[in-house]
């Protein structure tokens, strides 16, 4: 294969597969002060890196980078569950920051998962990340040859070691028990459940870390802004999103109700611990005070739209807690 080679374009060739660690190689050989992570299949919008390095000029000193919004032909837009956490098929950061906080990509994950790990190793150095309308990127994923065992194998697997390896203690638990429960009734759903628990079985090795900060972890998670609610109060959380229990508990220590509902069909009258799942028919029904934002943007569109048509009032968590009336 020949490549027309342009001036200022390095090409770096590996003899093998190596995943998504593959991208630390070109961080610390970079010699520009942005990062833009793609995937092998996906590619900005024309004008986007115009867009985003004018943005990069005005970001604050603590934020690390920009998250994408993902879009796909079809006219689809992908999230992740998180809307602190970036999605792999782009991404931009500052490369100081990767650099001298030693943030880089796991070694051992292979794929999947690998988003949240490198996110919370941002903020566990002080740092955020942040969604940019300016940043879009078309994702041309194929469906076709992908494995759900092999998929669901490494989320079991990376998962796991995700949470155990950073998150307070005061947290763990019930973070590992939220993020592998989402896992298993969606197995469930895809009839790979074995996978699953085979990767949630096998262990895999790594670094010795401090934990991170519980306000570094409370900003990740948005757990700061559910903190920050009035007490005494009648909740929906719209979305099971990535913690549904953990929201759930901090309402309920303000002595508030709380209701979680979702659009996912294999969530739907399931359980995450004590709390279950009602469908966002039924959520309408409720007398309270709808939230959203603690989920993926694109959820909190769909749930935005849902809300305003009954004319529900409802409260962003992730671009601050104002009551927006219908």
């Amino acid at each position: 294969m020949e490549f027309d080679f342009k001036e200022n374009e390095n090409y770096i060739f590996l003899n093998e597969n190596i995943g998504t660690s593959s991208r630390n190689i070109g961080i610390q050989k970079a010699n520009s002060p942005i990062c833009l992570l793609l995937d092998d299949d996906s590619h900005p919008f024309p004008g986007t890196v115009e867009k985003i390095v004018e943005e990069f000029n005005s970001l604050p000193s603590d934020c690390a980078g920009l998250i994408s919004e993902i879009h796909n032909p079809d006219g689809g837009r992908e999230a992740t569950l998180l809307p602190t956490v970036f999605h792999g098929a782009g991404v931009a950061f500052k490369t100081d920051v990767l650099i001298a906080n030693d943030i880089l990509y796991p070694d051992n994950y292979c794929f999947y998962g690998e988003e949240y790990r490198v996110t919370l190793e941002v903020y566990r150095a002080g740092y955020h990340l942040h969604e940019s309308p300016n940043f879009k990127v078309m994702h041309r994923r194929s469906n076709e040859g992908r494995d759900l065992n092999k998929i669901f194998y490494f989320l079991g697997r990376n998962n796991k070691a995700i949470w155990e390896d950073i998150v307070p203690t005061k947290y763990k638990e019930t973070v590992i028990y939220d993020s592998q429960r989402r896992y298993e009734l969606t197995s469930k759903k895809e009839n790979v459940e074995a996978a699953l628990q085979n990767g949630i079985n096998e262990e895999i090795l790594s670094p010795n870390l401090d934990e991170m900060s519980e306000a570094s972890f409370e900003r990740y998670s948005l757990v700061n802004s559910f903190k920050q609610l009035e007490n005494d109060t009648n909740y929906i959380l719209c979305g099971a999103g990535k913690f549904p229990s953990l929201w759930a508990t901090i309402l309920l220590e303000k002595n508030c109700s709380i209701k979680i509902s979702d659009f996912n069909t294999g969530l739907i009258n399931q359980r995450y611990k004590s709390f279950d799942i009602i469908s966002p028919e039924e959520a309408i029904s409720e007398q309270g005070t709808f939230l959203l934002g603690h989920s993926s943007s694109i959820d909190s569109e769909k749930w935005s739209k849902l809300l305003k048509q009954n004319n529900r009032e409802y409260i962003d968590i992730h671009s601050g807690n104002e009551l927006y009336a219908c």
